[in-house]
């Protein structure tokens, strides 16, 4: 194989990448926890937060930003492993 053909594939692979980043950014992810609903999409943003109106609690706040907090960051660890799993695994030489 010669060189122009490896910067062929390449250019190729990085066209795909960029592909499939520009398509997760969009990407719609949904999370629920004990009536905390989140929408965000792949670019991290929150598009969506609905709170079940039993969880409001005047008395229990910090039972409901648990949750929120619990939905949110489940939201983020997804998200980011999506964002992994775009990139091709390096292989060691």
């Amino acid at each position: 194989m010669n060189i122009q053909n490896l910067m062929r594939q390449a250019q190729k692979m990085q066209k795909e990448i960029e592909s499939k980043k520009n398509n997760l950014q969009k990407q719609e992810f949904n999370f629920e926890h004990q009536g905390v609903s989140l929408t965000m999409l792949g670019n991290y943003q929150i598009k969506k937060l609905t709170i079940d109106k039993n969880l409001v609690d005047p008395e229990d706040v910090e039972l409901l930003e648990d949750f929120i907090t619990l939905v949110i960051n489940n939201a983020v660890e997804k998200i980011s492993e999506e964002h992994e799993n775009i990139m091709p695994k390096q292989e060691s030489l």
